[in-house]
């Protein structure tokens, strides 16, 4: 039984470098394969049954919202199609394709070949890794949008405070008619509409292109009250709504509704999971 298990992971680690070191980098350092050479090492022999895997795989892509001139191109900048139209008989077909490609063509493959099924759970592996990295600073970038936005209010609260907005229950009121202006709906009912906690923060669960807007409007609303002397309540919120729904328009003419953009996990959730992941990182390791 050691001898069979040992002898397993020594040809798993094999296959591993062997994929590894058909691997490719571009001038941008992103790493790609060639369909030529990734070929032989999933047990095809001809290259038409290959290239029909990889048509099949193209429409996962698709199908999977992914653009296929992202995971797909034709070496030396041709494009794709171009090859098929070619008459010449010297022209040789080949992709280059992404590690994303690669995993939906193992998907795609014939599961009766041993080299697809083990290409099936390398290329899903490290195609995992790469989503949890993506995903890493996805969130990365949100809490520090959030970061920029509570700047941004906490600036615009302190200029409103020595203008008559001197309680928390004023500046809400403003804030609620940014809001208006900016979702054409009030703070409630937007997170009625996106299914956001009533009793928790709207701004923990939106994207980050909500939270660079709305930092934006802030801004310009504490631009405009300085430049235009604002005092009271009535001509701050008029102010606030005004460029908040100069903000929108701008983003609804480039096909971006706000209120339909997806509520997304709580922000404060996903600071502390990164904080312990850094720490993780950065903490010394001791010796035992």
């Amino acid at each position: 039984m050691t001898n069979i298990t040992t002898n397993q992971t020594n040809s798993n680690s094999q296959d591993q470098t062997l994929f590894e070191n058909l691997k490719h980098l571009d001038e941008n350092q992103v790493e790609f394969w060639y369909a030529r050479e990734l070929m032989p090492e999933l047990g095809y022999k001809k290259w038409e049954r290959f290239d029909d895997s990889i048509q099949k795989s193209m429409v996962a892509c698709a199908n999977s919202g992914n653009k296929i001139e992202d995971n797909y191109s034709i070496p030396d900048g041709g494009k794709l199609g171009e090859q098929s139209t070619l008459s010449q008989p010297k022209v040789k077909k080949d992709y280059k394709l992404s590690r994303y490609a690669c995993y939906l063509i193992a998907m795609n493959g014939d599961s009766r070949k041993s080299q697809i099924a083990f290409a099936q759970t390398y290329f899903a592996s490290q195609t995992r890794k790469q989503e949890l990295m993506e995903e890493f600073l996805e969130g990365q970038k949100r809490v520090q949008n959030r970061d920029k936005l509570t700047t941004k209010r906490n600036e615009l609260k302190a200029e409103v405070y020595q203008r008559g907005i001197d309680t928390g229950a004023k500046f809400a009121d403003l804030e609620d008619n940014i809001n208006l202006g900016f979702y054409n709906k009030r703070t409630k009912a937007v997170k009625k509409y996106k299914g956001i906690p009533e009793k928790k923060p709207l701004d923990n669960y939106t994207t980050s292109v909500e939270l660079l807007a709305k930092s934006l409007s802030m801004e310009m609303t504490n631009l405009n009250v300085k430049s235009k002397d604002l005092n009271g309540q009535t001509p701050i919120n008029k102010e606030g709504k005004q460029n908040a729904s100069a903000v929108r328009n701008t983003l609804t003419d480039r096909g971006i509704i706000p209120e339909d953009l997806p509520k997304l996990p709580d922000v404060k959730k996903i600071e502390t999971q990164i904080k312990k992941l850094t720490d993780k990182l950065t903490k010394p390791k001791t010796l035992k």
